[in-house]
């Protein structure tokens, strides 16, 4: 992979494959996961050796001062169609890196996804466990890179995957809001930020 941003090492994970297109796009019932598809994306089977395919993308967006004005995704070209759907999403290995790993852990699951493309980056690792409105929440750290922004992190983040999202092993659609997050160019000052992101057929 090759990440060169200190936080990057918060993720030892392995290389995945999703359908293209944006997030959201053919969205179908899928009742296995308590939420919509992820453009009919199957368990994490298929994806593994095919690098072709785009993989994932995510969307930050900053809402204290310090974290940057933001919006920041990951394609920085991607265009987001509203706050839950982040946009195009990065082919690994064309457009950018991908490494994911979403695996049942309980009523839940352990997210791992790492994002790079151009002059940005992103990683999220997080715990969700079932909840009883057929989503899905959990806690976890966040970790971001944008030129305008620098290198900010935070390990104080509340995830979810609402029931028209998804989750399932091999891949994850959800959000995140995280609290106290550090910059690492001005010591001791905090900020906030949210998101969404995406990934798919990860391992």
């Amino acid at each position: 992979m090759g990440f060169n941003r200190k936080w990057a090492a918060w993720v030892a994970i392995g290389l995945a494959s999703a359908l293209g297109g944006c997030a959201g796009e053919n969205i179908e019932d899928s009742p296995q996961t308590g939420g919509a598809g992820m453009g009919g994306a199957g368990n994490g089977s298929g994806g593994a050796g095919n690098p072709t395919q785009a993989r994932g993308a995510s969307s930050v967006f900053p809402y204290t001062s310090g974290c940057g004005v933001g919006p920041y995704r990951i394609p920085a070209d991607g265009t987001a169609t509203n706050d839950r759907v982040v946009g195009d999403r990065i082919t690994d290995g064309v457009g950018g890196d991908v490494d994911c790993s979403v695996t049942p852990s309980g009523s839940g699951y352990r997210v791992a996804v790492a994002l790079e493309a151009g002059a940005s980056a992103f990683s999220a690792t997080a715990t969700l466990e079932s909840d009883a409105d057929s989503s899905f929440s959990g806690t976890g750290r966040i970790g971001f890179y944008h030129p305008d922004a620098g290198n900010i992190s935070s390990e104080t983040c509340r995830f979810e995957v609402l029931a028209s999202q998804e989750v399932g092993t091999g891949k994850v659609w959800g959000n995140f809001d995280c609290t106290q997050a550090t910059k690492e160019a001005t010591p001791g000052f905090t900020c906030n930020f949210e998101g969404s992101f995406v990934a798919e057929d990860c391992n």
